[in-house]
């Protein structure tokens, strides 16, 4: 025979000294004890009873693959990406190669127009001691 009836009590958990390193646990009952007996039952046809137990498809989440959630509720996730196409990447090789980016023939270079200042004798306020990054031996 099966007892129909349903308890709620509360305990107040006392952990005593013991002898060993584990303390000794007593229960210690307070507050409110209730009992609940169920005086009549009666179940479901089978039908009923399967759509009573019925869970709508919203509420069941579908499994993700590859994600977690960490204990602060944050998603972590693994993302897998396909192969990369490297050619539409623009790499230094590639910039070399715009024609906009070339020097044209008659345009000097940058050392060129370094070297045509120096000549001018606009760069130096010297009286001449010094030709070509060689100074003269100046004899007296």
């Amino acid at each position: 025979m099966r007892v129909n009836k349903i308890r709620i009590y509360f305990f107040r958990v006392l952990l005593m000294k013991s002898a060993t390193n584990v303390p000794r646990i007593e229960l210690l009952e307070m507050g409110p004890s209730i009992d609940f007996k169920v005086d009549r039952t009666k179940l479901a046809s089978d039908s009923l009873y399967k759509a009573a137990c019925k869970k709508p498809k919203a509420l069941m989440s579908k499994r993700r693959k590859n994600m977690s959630e960490d204990v602060f509720g944050n998603q972590l996730a693994r993302v897998h990406i396909g192969k990369q196409n490297t050619d539409a990447i623009q790499t230094r090789y590639a910039v070399l190669k715009v024609k906009a980016l070339k020097k044209s023939k008659d345009q000097p270079s940058s050392s060129q127009m370094v070297d045509m200042e120096d000549d001018s004798g606009q760069g130096s306020d010297d009286d001449g001691d010094y030709e070509n990054g060689v100074e003269e031996d100046m004899e007296e």
